[in-house]
Parts: C-alpha cells; sequence; structure tokens
C-alpha cells in the first residue's frame, strides 16, 4: 500500500506527537510527568497527588492526599472540587455554572457529575441535573424539600424497577413539571431515558403540588390540555401518577385513553389507608398492589 507523505495526518508533527490527554482525559506535564486534575497535580509514577486536597479542612476525618473519599468505587471526583452545592449545603444544578467562578460566595462547585453513598444507598448525581437514587425513601425527601429550595416549584420522578429517578428541575415553575422539556419520552408507558437513551421500566410517576394557591390534588378538569389526568393518559396509560400534595396528602390518579377519549380515575388519600406525605418520608415507600379495579397503599412489610 502506498503511503501519502503529504497527508495531514502523515505530517512529522504528527508522527511524533505523543497523546497526553489519557487518564480520565486530563492533561499530563511534558516537564514533571504529573497529571493535571485541576485541583491538584497526581504522579503516576508513585500513585500520590502532589498537594492537598483544596477542600481538605472540610473533611478533616479523611486524609487531605485520599482520593474520592477514600472510596474510588462508590465515589467519583472530576476535578477534585464538590458537586455544585448552595450555601445550605444542598445539592443543585444550574446548566449556566460550568466552573468554579461560576458559583457564588458561600458555594461550591463539584463537576459534572458526583457519585454519593448514604446510610440508605447510593445517590448519582447525573450530568443533565436529574438524580438517581437507589433509595425511594431518599428521593422522596429530595424532592418534596426541593419543591420550595429558591422559590417554589414543582418536583417529578420516575419510579423506576430499580431505584427512582429525580427528573430535572431547574426549567420548572410553581404549576408545570414537563419530563419532555429535558428531553425525557415515553414509550409503552415506560422511560426513555434522556442521558443514556434507553428505555427504563416505569411503575409509577410522582410529583409535587407545593403552590398553596393552586389545588394540592392531581389536576383533571382541563382533559386536553397539561393536566395530569392528560398526561397520564398520553404517557403512562393504566399507571399511577402520585402527587405530593401541599395539605401534606398523598393522591393519585391513572388514566386511558380509549378511541380517542380519555377516561381517568382519582385515588383520594382514603384508598392509601389515610397516608401522609410525612409519613412516606419518616420511611414508607410508595408501594401498589392491584386489587380488581382498585389501587391499594400497601406497607412495605405488609403480606397482604
Amino acid at each position: 500500500m502506498e503511503i501519502d507523505r503529504n497527508s495531514p495526518i502523515q505530517t512529522p508533527a504528527t508522527r511524533n506527537a505523543v497523546n497526553r490527554y489519557n487518564f480520565l482525559g486530563k492533561e499530563t506535564q511534558v516537564a514533571s510527568g504529573y497529571i493535571d486534575l485541576q485541583a491538584r497535580f497526581y504522579d503516576p509514577t508513585v500513585g500520590r497527588f502532589m498537594g492537598v486536597d483544596p477542600l481538605s479542612e472540610k473533611y478533616y476525618h479523611d486524609s487531605p492526599y485520599v482520593y474520592a473519599g477514600n472510596n474510588p468505587i462508590v465515589n467519583i471526583d472530576p476535578n477534585g472540587m464538590d458537586w455544585y452545592k448552595t450555601t445550605d449545603g444542598t445539592m443543585q444544578y444550574d446548566p449556566k455554572i460550568k466552573s468554579k467562578k461560576d458559583v457564588g460566595e458561600g458555594q461550591s462547585y463539584v463537576g459534572r457529575t458526583y457519585n454519593d453513598k448514604t446510610d440508605n444507598g447510593t445517590v448519582n448525581y447525573r450530568k443533565d441535573g436529574s438524580i438517581m437514587y437507589s433509595n425511594q425513601t431518599d428521593a422522596y425527601n429530595r424532592i418534596a424539600s426541593n419543591s420550595t429550595a429558591g422559590g417554589t416549584h414543582e418536583e417529578a420522578a420516575a419510579i423506576l424497577k430499580n431505584g427512582v429517578l429525580v427528573l430535572p428541575s431547574y426549567d420548572n415553575n410553581s404549576t408545570t413539571a414537563d419530563p419532555g422539556r429535558y428531553g425525557y419520552k415515553f414509550e409503552g408507558g415506560n422511560l426513555v431515558d434522556a442521558v443514556d437513551g434507553k428505555t427504563k421500566e416505569l411503575v409509577a410517576m410522582v410529583h409535587t403540588h407545593p403552590d398553596k394557591g393552586g389545588e394540592a390534588s392531581p389536576s383533571y378538569l382541563n382533559l386536553g390540555g397539561g393536566s395530569d389526568a392528560s398526561f397520564g393518559g398520553r404517557n403512562i396509560p393504566g399507571k399511577m401518577n402520585f402527587v405530593f400534595g401541599h395539605d401534606n396528602y398523598l393522591r393519585g390518579i391513572t388514566a386511558d385513553r380509549a378511541t380517542g377519549s380519555l377516561r381517568y380515575s382519582m385515588f383520594i388519600r382514603a384508598d392509601f389507608q389515610n397516608i401522609r406525605v410525612s409519613e412516606v418520608l419518616k420511611g414508607q415507600r410508595i408501594n401498589l398492589r392491584y386489587y380488581g379495579q382498585q389501587f391499594k397503599y400497601v406497607a412495605p412489610n405488609s403480606r397482604k
């Protein structure tokens, strides 16, 4: 085979070039051989950081030289800094924030993604502002508390077979939480993940109604518009769409579309054994069984 010596990829500069962006995609310094991980330099020869973590004072219980909280199996550390945290320590997402120079006073920047572990399970903060929880109660606490953080806005989550995915909320308002706004779709009643494009088996949806000027219960009167009933009939027919109301009650609605019309069923708190949102947040999962034509709430330890 004849080689074209004039081809751009065959110039002396490219033939002799060395890829300096290997480990974690970070640049290896030519002079020292250290890898620039933004917050610290890493010496791959001896497997050590050449400097302490810049946030070591916050993590005095760990050595200032450890990586990812000394648990690299569970945690990642994209740049040695925290994920974007507000002054009260809660994790938040803003697509306009790209680096630590973009956060305000008292806030800290982590990076594009972040994995964490709680007493109950794992938490995966994803690159689009969504959060995957292995523990249901942790996810419900997140949407309940975050609905009034920095103003009132709805929060929504997809209850999946293997966890709960809290959907992005940075563009939500006090009366709307639209998954489609963030690239999420529904096919056959299941969720198409906007991050990896894969279809996830959907058990139910849950969202909040934090606006005290509006209805605490699911909306159903506006059948042709953006109501909870029309959302269910369009996207998750026959599956439950829960609502955490601002009056502290849990309610649900299911809907079906048949021959172009919309049929729906409202499930008030009595159908869930008078369950309150506060009780769910204390550790009771949303766990439903189907009895004839009606859903019933079943506590996690129940054998019914």
